[in-house]
This record gives C-alpha cells, sequence and structure tokens, in this order.
C-alpha cells in the first residue's frame, strides 16, 4: 500500500496517509522519526494493525509506526487525528 502524508499532528505524535485506493490510514509515531506533510510512504500489508515498517519514500528512510485505522473517511479524520 501507498500514499501521501497529508495531516501530522505532533501533540499526539499521529499522522494520517491519504492512500491512492482506501480513503486515509491513521498510524502513530513510535519515535523522533522526521515526516512532513506530502512526504510519500509505502508499507506492505494491506490493513496492518499495530506495529509496521514503513518506507518513506521521500525521505529514503525505512521507520517503524503503529497502525491505528484505516478506510478513514475525510469528514472522520479531524475527529481520530485531532
Amino acid at each position: 500500500m501507498k500514499g501521501q502524508i497529508t495531516n501530522i499532528n505532533l501533540q499526539k505524535g499521529m499522522v494520517a496517509v491519504l492512500t491512492d485506493t482506501e480513503g486515509y490510514s491513521i498510524f502513530e509515531i513510535l519515535s523522533d522519526d522526521n515526516f512532513e506533510i506530502g512526504d510519500e510512504v509505502v508499507w506492505n500489508e494491506n490493513h496492518p494493525l499495530g506495529d509496521c515498517e514503513i518506507d518513506n519514500v521521500t525521505q529514503d528512510e525505512k521507520q517503524e509506526v503503529y497502525f491505528q485505522n484505516h478506510h478513514v473517511s475525510s469528514e472522520s479524520l479531524k475527529k481520530l487525528l485531532y
């Protein structure tokens, strides 16, 4: 699965990714990884929950994250992220 980071809430450590086909996926940052809006990210599983390694293609880095949700609509995004 791949997508582009569209929203970041650093206070909660949460990041939203707009995927190509499945709406938004939300993950939690597990360390001081540097994510930026617009970064393209890729992961192997379709709908992982919990720990997952993702590839930040834009920054050419692999990063460990914790997936919280998938198939999130734009209407639900703010409720879950903020």
